[in-house]
């Protein structure tokens, strides 16, 4: 038959994402007006900004749960952007994540230093994005179990890595499982 199947995998995460708060700061507006469409018809509130000074008069505002900044802003490193915004008033939790081209390890490292949950290099498959809001959205239970998954027969296992040929390929090593190989 034709009919179109629901996709339930997107409903689901469409009614897990009610709730969140999610700022999304990137100067390439496509990438911005793209990446804020998904986030918002998986349930999530956006909003938008395209360089640091908007996105802290936006969150003064807005009060995100989730920030989402690119790097290289035009005004401000995204690392100076999340030290101003964690300290506004009700902001010291909010989860960051790194989204950027600078995808070295020196940059990885840089992120986590400046308080970043996690780092994705782009281009970003939005499934993967979506996923880490979710994992990271998730309630701490302080217990060290909680950062073990199922499996089909009940038992725990450790969360699954990605490979390290996958997160710290380099540039021009066409080998890479990254498209293109190099970056431009």
């Amino acid at each position: 038959s034709n009919t179109p199947r629901p996709n339930v995998r997107a409903r689901k995460r469409a009614a897990t994402g009610a709730g969140r708060r999610i700022l999304l700061v990137d100067d390439n507006r496509d990438i911005a007006d793209v990446v804020g469409l998904i986030l918002g018809k998986s349930g999530n509130t956006v909003k938008k900004a395209n360089d640091g000074s908007t996105a802290l008069s936006v969150a003064s505002r807005f009060r995100p749960t989730i920030a989402i900044l690119d790097i290289g802003l035009p005004d401000m490193s995204g690392y100076e952007l999340a030290k101003r915004l964690r300290k506004q008033k009700g902001l010291a939790e909010l989860k960051l994540i790194a989204m950027t081209g600078y995808g070295g390890e020196a940059n990885r490292q840089h992120a986590k230093r400046a308080g970043f949950s996690e780092h994705l290099p782009k281009p970003v498959e939005l499934d993967h994005l979506l996923a880490t809001i979710e994992r990271i959205s998730a309630p701490a239970t302080g217990k060290k179990g909680s950062q073990m998954r199922r499996t089909g027969g009940g038992e725990r296992k450790p969360p699954a890595r990605r490979s390290a040929r996958t997160t710290s390929a380099r540039p021009g090593d066409r080998s890479s499982p990254r498209r293109g190989g190099r970056r431009g």
